[in-house]
């Protein structure tokens, strides 16, 4: 990377684009869906009972098996810096096993993240307002009209795209109708009409009979979308506080390259702001990247590095498991 230099750098480390990754170990799924009726059919309650604590006992094990997979992947990866963003879009895009209680809807949501990493962010917003994992742990599948949940709705505004101070309450309530019968069904997501309301909302000054996508695509046409999702991919990167400027000009990136991501990670590897003393040494590595970044520099055996994920837990990080 030295002798290629920065730009062809960059270029190298961004080059995975549609590739298979030939580090990533097969993934360890064996169940992929939870007991279903046939299964309880005919038996007694506590037979109803001791299939179901079987599946419990056996998801916890395949989420166990998952979330170690997940650190053999970044350390095997040819692609490090697709699963440096994996971990990135996971933290942004939270989501935890306590509240999903489904191991292969976690799974899903990984290689979600996975395959836009650098991609486009707006069909990144459109896809996980669709993963079962996100729906069911933001209560978006208990979201009927008439009786909206707003949990969806508050975070994909404060978290996902535009951050505290640019919406209203009123936006956040309207969104969340406009959010009513997205749910799930097994491991695919479902559009319930019935459950829809399909009446006129007003979301960030624009009116009409609007849905999830609606929603979506109303924030990031707000100026302060690609502010606070260039900022985001620049704390996480450079340091915590970016000069305004740099900002303005990682967020127009942003914009003028119709959400795609690329452009605005290449902007940012070359700036003079993210080689700058500021943005040098100051970033204090998580968990998961202390653990991984330690065994990819000394050369460790990865067939050696077993328990990492156990590892990151006591050391404050649970991978799929968010405080």
């Amino acid at each position: 990377l030295h002798a290629l230099g920065p730009d062809a750098a960059v270029d190298a480390l961004l080059a995975w684009d549609g590739k298979p990754d030939p580090g990533l170990p097969p993934a360890p799924i064996t169940r992929t869906a939870r007991p279903g009726r046939e299964e309880y059919a005919g038996k007694s309650r506590e037979e109803r009972q001791e299939i179901a604590q079987e599946y419990r006992r056996a998801d916890r094990l395949q989420f166990a098996a998952i979330r170690e997979w997940w650190t053999q992947c970044m350390l095997r990866s040819a692609f490090p810096l697709r699963e440096r963003l994996t971990l990135f879009w996971h933290g942004h895009f939270t989501s935890g096993y306590r509240d999903v209680r489904n191991s292969y809807h976690m799974y899903v949501q990984n290689t979600l993240l996975r395959r836009h990493a650098a991609g486009d962010f707006r069909a990144l917003l459109h896809d996980i307002s669709r993963d079962p994992a996100m729906l069911e742990y933001l209560d978006n599948n208990r979201n009927r009209k008439g009786r909206p949940n707003e949990n969806y709705a508050r975070e994909v505004m404060e978290l996902f795209t535009l951050g505290v101070g640019h919406y209203t309450e009123d936006d956040i309530k309207e969104a969340a109708r406009a959010f009513t019968g997205w749910t799930f069904s097994g491991n695919r997501f479902v559009f319930q009409r019935g459950a829809h309301d399909d009446g006129e909302k007003t979301v960030l000054g624009t009116t009409g009979k609007l849905d999830g996508d609606d929603i979506c695509d109303i924030l990031l046409a707000q100026p302060a979308a690609a502010r606070h999702v260039a900022g985001r991919l620049y704390s996480y990167f450079a340091h915590a506080d970016p000069d305004p400027a740099v900002l303005d000009g990682l967020a127009r990136t942003l914009t003028e390259a119709d959400w795609q991501l690329r452009p605005v990670l290449r902007r940012l590897f070359r700036s003079r702001a993210f080689y700058s003393p500021r943005a040098t040494g100051t970033r204090i590595k998580s968990p998961v990247e202390l653990i991984v970044g330690l065994h990819r520099s000394l050369g460790l055996d990865p067939d050696a590095a077993l328990g990492l994920s156990l590892l990151a837990d006591s050391l404050g990080q649970g991978l799929m498991d968010p405080p």
